[in-house]
């Protein structure tokens, strides 16, 4: 549980994101005041940084909210039967990356408009593509949350749409922390698979847990995770009602 100390650093660290955000838009709204600028140049400027400026605060209200209230442990079964203890990741996170993204990309396409209208090829162009771009990275980011699923066999880990898992048998050591990091003995590799929208996907490390918006929190995640590399007898229950770590 986050001591009120953590939350105050919470609330300044936001602060200071919003602080930073909220001058450059209001310099810019006051040249675009001074100038009577009716086209583009001022506009979609100010627009992709009130974008950012409401991705911002949602952000920092999304790690607040994740800090206090995580997730919860739940029981699963997967494909074949096998039990598994599930670590859902916390999606308000993630989904406000894509929303980010997504008013990025509209915003983008804006300013090819007003640029074609205004025979800015060049630029029209420029916005155009990179708007699309942003489009693509986003749209299917909706659901990349992912998390960690712990079986008596094996660790499975998702996020942005990056999928990778090891037996417990091939893991050597756990290093805890965040992230928390495996090592694998010599000659195991994890099996790997990027099924996510490009660019966000390949963002992920392999046998690195980003653990701090899993559900229960990092030390959950690091607690389970490492006993369950180093005991057996503890794995072997894993997906059982016995495996569920105590709510705090």
């Amino acid at each position: 549980m986050p001591s009120p100390a953590s939350d105050l650093v919470v609330v300044r660290r936001g602060a200071l994101v919003v602080l930073g955000i909220v001058a450059p838009v209001v310099t810019l709204l006051g040249f675009a005041l001074l100038l009577g600028s009716g086209n583009g140049v001022v506009l979609v400027p100010g627009l992709l940084l009130c974008v950012a400026l409401a991705g911002g605060v949602a952000q920092e209200r999304a790690y607040v909210a994740g800090e206090r209230h995580p997730p919860a442990p739940t029981l699963v079964v997967l494909r074949g039967g096998e039990p598994a203890l599930f670590l859902p990741r916390d999606r308000a996170v993630v989904q406000n990356v894509t929303r980010v993204l997504l008013g990025t990309g509209v915003t983008l396409l804006i300013g090819a408009v007003l640029a074609l209208v205004s025979a800015h090829w060049l630029l029209a162009s420029a916005c155009g593509l990179a708007g699309v771009a942003f489009l693509v990275v986003a749209a299917p980011g909706r659901d990349t949350a992912g998390g960690v699923w712990l079986t008596p066999h094996r660790v499975i880990a998702e996020h942005l749409g990056t999928t990778w898992e090891v037996p417990w048998t091939a893991i050597a050591r756990v290093d805890p922390g965040e992230p928390l990091e495996i090592a694998l003995h010599d000659g195991a590799r994890p099996v790997v698979d990027r099924h996510g929208p490009p660019v966000r996907s390949w963002r992920v490390r392999p046998l690195t847990l980003r653990t701090r918006w899993l559900a229960g929190g990092a030390e959950t995640a690091a607690y389970v995770v490492g006993r369950a590399a180093a005991d057996p007898r503890f794995r072997a229950g894993l997906g059982t009602p016995g495996s569920l770590p105590p709510v705090v």
